[in-house]
Parts: C-alpha cells; structure tokens; sequence
C-alpha cells in the first residue's frame, strides 16, 4: 500500500512539475503575441465552490455567405473531409462522427473582420424589421457593443506560416483551436444542403488571473451579456502569448468609459 501511495504521490509531482517546466518554456524568449482585450472578449467566471480568477475567452465566427472563410477547401488542407455520406446515410450524424482536427486559428481584434461583421449584422437586423417590425427590436442594434471583438478569420496546421501571414502581433492572436465540418439544408428542407466548417474549443479556452491583477475584479459578479446597462465593458486586461500560444495575464485594470 505504501508503494502504491509512494508512487501515486510521484507522478503527481513529476506532472506537475512538467506542467510548470512547460509553462517557464512558454513564457521564455519573445512573445508571439501581446493585446489588451475587454470585458466583451473575456468575459469573467465565478464559480462558488473556487476562489480563483477566471476569465473565458471569447470570439465570433461569421457563417454568413460574405464573409465565411472555413470553407471545404480550407477544411480538407486541415485534414476534414468533405466527402458526401454513403448512400442512406443520415447527413447530420455522419458529418457529426468525423473527428475534430487539430488547427491554429487567427483571430483579430477590433479591425477590419469586426467592421464587416458588425455591418453585415446591421443589415440583417434592418432586413428583419422590414419584413417584421416585432422580430427585431431596436435594442438589438446596441446589444452588438457587447459583442466580442475578436472574430476568427484564418487557419493553418502550421503557426508560423499563420505568423509570417498576420504580423502584427497587437491585433492577431494565434490560438490552438479544433476544427470540424457540419451540414445545413436549406430552409425549406428542399434545397441543396451547404457544408461548413465551425471552431470547436480552443485550447485553452479560459484564463486564470493570478494577484495582484485579481484585484481589479474584486466584487464584481460574473459577466452578464449584456455587460452593463451603458453596454460598456467593466475592465480591460493585456494578455501575452508565449511560444507554445499559451496565455497569460500581465495586466488588468478598470475602464475609465
């Protein structure tokens, strides 16, 4: 039994030492990327049984015809069959059973993909009014404020082509992202049925706040969707990417609007 105990207590050191040796890695040499996000790109988490800081990352991926870009092409270079289902197969299910592949995707913030989405959204919502007033009200236009600003625009199996592609390492972030194909109908049911890729869960997904920048969210409840009555974010954080696109928190503070 005390073998058994001794060896137990082994691994647990030796994983978590190599949790922290990754970690001084991937905080080592020059950053892949450094950018101050807000409330609407990381949104806070409490959970009650835990003290920790968390906040999760958000990001949009446009599916609309301008501006979809994970595409059958893009998706089979990433390893993602587009193949149609044998003969009598159910489409869903069988799209549904392929395996998630394993992808860097770009994501930018606060420039040109956000405008694009954030017009296009405009458009759809004033569509939606023509046709029937009820079906968007007028508050749905201020409810994009609250959108995250961090919109997918780009992925690679490998990162430094992404990197070579994005430099700007203010604006694009690198994240370690799974990848997937689903199929749509047509409304009706009738028409031909369009493939599209979608981002799974990105690796990680959410970030702990180590002290003293943990400080700032003191008596702050989690983050709502909406964020605040005035739609404006609570805080901001700077976030850096090591080596590995690993990232961590080296500041945080309150919005002064």
């Amino acid at each position: 039994m005390n073998r058994l105990l001794g060896a137990a207590f082994a691994i647990i050191c030796l994983t978590n030492l190599g949790a922290l040796t990754l970690g001084a890695l991937n905080r080592s040499g020059t950053p892949d990327a450094e950018v101050t996000l807000t409330e609407r790109e990381l949104r806070l988490v409490r959970d009650r049984d835990s003290t920790a800081t968390t906040l999760q990352l958000m990001f949009v991926q446009r599916f609309d015809a301008q501006g979809e870009w994970l595409t059958c092409p893009k998706l089979e270079a990433l390893g993602v069959s587009c193949a149609p289902p044998p003969a009598g197969s159910d489409m869903g299910r069988w799209y549904a059973s392929q395996p998630e592949r394993r992808a860097y995707v770009v994501l930018e913030y606060d420039g040109p993909a956000w405008a694009a989405y954030r017009d296009a959204e405009q458009r759809r919502l004033q569509e939606m009014r023509r046709i029937d007033k009820a079906a968007a009200p007028n508050e749905s236009d201020s409810l994009l404020d609250t959108y995250s600003r961090l919109v997918a625009i780009d992925a690679d199996s490998d990162a430094d082509t992404l990197r070579r592609r994005y430099s700007d390492t203010s604006r694009y972030v690198l994240v370690d992202a799974r990848v997937s194909v689903y199929g749509r109908s047509a409304p009706d049911g009738k028409g031909a049925v369009r493939l599209s890729g979608t981002i799974g869960r990105l690796s990680p997904s959410a970030i702990n706040v180590p002290k003293p920048y943990s400080s700032t969210f003191a008596g702050m409840s989690g983050s709502s969707y909406s964020l605040s009555a005035q739609r404006v974010p609570r805080y901001w954080v700077t976030v850096r990417y090591g080596r590995f696109h690993e990232p961590w928190v080296v500041n945080a503070g309150l919005s002064t609007r």
